[in-house]
């Protein structure tokens, strides 16, 4: 199996969930802030998407996705993110061309 086919599949197989517990606003990486889930693990985000949020609302992403979901608790909004765009179309294409 090729890095590319390795990394289309374990994004696209992946799962997790859980409630945001932290949004790091102290933090400022540029383009990406860092949000914390169940208080065990990190998951970095566009800030965009940052910006939306608030300590309560939920994530998760299914196994054969490539798209991860935020629920907002307050109005029961869902914002939806494709995870796996670059490595999807590169794979594809790569078989495109074989």
């Amino acid at each position: 199996m090729s890095y590319l086919e390795k990394k289309y599949k374990s994004i696209h197989n992946s799962y997790y969930s859980g409630k945001i517990t932290n949004l790091y606003l102290e933090t400022n990486n540029g383009s990406i802030r860092t949000i914390r889930i169940d208080n065990k693990w990190d998951k970095e985000i566009p800030f965009f998407i940052h910006n939306e949020l608030n300590i309560g609302d939920s994530l998760f992403k299914i196994t054969e996705s490539d798209f991860e979901y935020f629920i907002k608790t307050s109005n029961q909004d869902t914002i939806r993110r494709d995870v796996n765009t670059f490595y999807r179309t590169k794979y594809f294409d790569k078989l495109k061309n074989q």
